[in-house]
């Protein structure tokens, strides 16, 4: 494995470490799965209650990240300078929170199924 690659593993592991250390329950409730390393980042595909798809986090120079959400290889929102502890807030309010009222939509779309 060259330099670069270890490098890029060792990142996705970091970024992993973080999002599960800051909020496993929530990383769990977007259905986080197919976890990747990639150039500086790490991706996983989500099956939120708002968005399903891909999310990239890419460590960028000035130590923050940039968060991509991704449907059918193009990007459809994209966040920068985000710093490691705002990352699961963020995910979490774009994947699957719906705001005051989370639990009743969660279970209205339980009742539609």
């Amino acid at each position: 494995m060259s330099t670069t690659q270890n490098n890029s593993v060792q990142v996705a592991k970091t970024i992993h470490q973080q999002l599960i250390g800051l909020g496993k329950i929530k990383v769990w409730s977007w259905g986080a799965n197919s976890w990747s390393a990639i150039s500086n980042g790490l991706m996983f595909k989500v099956q939120g209650f708002k968005f399903k798809g891909i999310v990239k986090i890419i460590l960028v120079p000035n130590d923050t990240y940039r968060i991509e959400f991704v449907k059918a290889n193009n990007t459809v929102k994209e966040f920068t300078d985000v710093y490691f502890d705002e990352m699961v807030g963020l995910i979490d309010n774009y994947v699957e929170y719906t705001g005051a009222n989370y639990s009743s939509d969660i279970k209205k779309s339980l009742y539609i199924l």
